[in-house]
C-alpha cells in the first residue's frame, strides 16, 4: 500500500508540499519518497506549518509553486490533453 515502496513505478513528475511541523503525516515521509524519486519528484518543506498551509505567505508560495510546477510538467507532456 505504501508510494514509497512503489516509486520506481511512478514515471511522472511528483509534486510535493509538506509542513515541518505536521503531526498527522511525518516529513520524513515526503523526504524519502522525493529521494526514491530522485528526478520525478520536487519537494517544498514550510518549516512554520503543520498538516495543513494556514499562513497566507505558505498558501500564495504553495500555489505559485503549484503553477509553476504544472506549467512546466504540462509543457514537457507531449500529447495533452491525453487521447490526442
Amino acid at each position: 500500500r505504501s508510494v514509497l515502496a512503489n516509486a520506481e513505478a511512478i514515471t511522472r513528475p511528483v509534486l510535493l508540499l509538506h509542513g515541518e511541523r505536521d503531526s498527522i503525516t511525518p516529513v520524513t515521509q515526503s523526504r524519502a519518497l522525493a529521494s526514491a524519486l530522485g528526478d520525478r519528484g520536487q519537494l517544498v518543506v514550510f518549516p512554520d506549518e503543520g498538516h495543513t498551509l494556514r499562513t497566507p505567505q505558505a498558501q500564495q508560495q504553495a500555489m505559485e509553486t503549484e503553477l509553476a510546477f504544472l506549467s512546466a510538467a504540462l509543457r514537457d507532456t507531449a500529447s495533452f490533453p491525453p487521447g490526442r
